[in-house]
């Protein structure tokens, strides 16, 4: 069986997974899903052959599951004290070069999501830098599924941040003008 074909395939499913986790409106079952996910690139990446990002990405499926089953604060001591070491240690042996680092560069921004969690603003940002090192460590390697789910991805995130900017902004001006008309009806000039 065309190994090729196979990894294209194992993208087209994490491509859906990644469009069912980014309908959803709860930040748990966001991270719920990340650890199916490592499972998947982890598979991508090993049948096209890329050892930096199937490496480090075993390793990003413990991760995950650790987040699910952990407490917020236990996760944030366990993410500086084991993961963040093992991934710069498991970069450092398998990159020749610096492009096969960012797969470890990735996973250590998006690690950060984890200490992170509850600053929706951040995490967005940070899956944003980590889709976009993704991206570019896709294409080389031909995964043609991932990089859809890395522009997918990242149209998402853009999208969201304008939503979420200009709700605020309306906000933020309707807040502004009601405090003024308050402040001009009770002292008038």
């Amino acid at each position: 069986m065309d190994y090729f074909l196979l990894a294209q395939f194992v993208g087209l499913i994490s491509l859906s997974l990644e469009i069912f986790r980014f309908q959803c409106k709860s930040p748990k079952v966001f991270f719920y899903i990340e650890p199916f996910l490592s499972i998947l690139y982890f598979l991508q990446f090993a049948l096209l052959g890329a050892s930096g990002a199937y490496l480090v990405s075993a390793l990003s499926i413990t991760r995950g599951f650790a987040g699910l089953f952990l407490n917020q604060k236990n996760m944030r001591q366990i993410i500086v004290m084991f993961y963040i070491p093992a991934y710069i240690t498991i970069g450092l042996i398998v990159a020749s070069s610096f492009f096969e680092f960012l797969p470890t560069i990735a996973l250590l921004v998006s690690s950060m999501t984890f200490l992170c969690r509850d600053n929706r603003w951040l995490v967005t940002r940070l899956y944003i830098v980590n889709n976009a090192i993704w991206l570019i460590y896709a294409v080389p390697y031909d995964a043609y599924a991932h990089m859809a789910t890395c522009v997918l991805t990242l149209t998402s995130l853009v999208i969201g941040i304008i939503r979420y900017e200009k709700v605020f902004t309306r906000i933020k001006t309707y807040a502004l003008n009601y405090s003024y008309k308050k402040i001009s009806v009770k002292n008038p000039i």
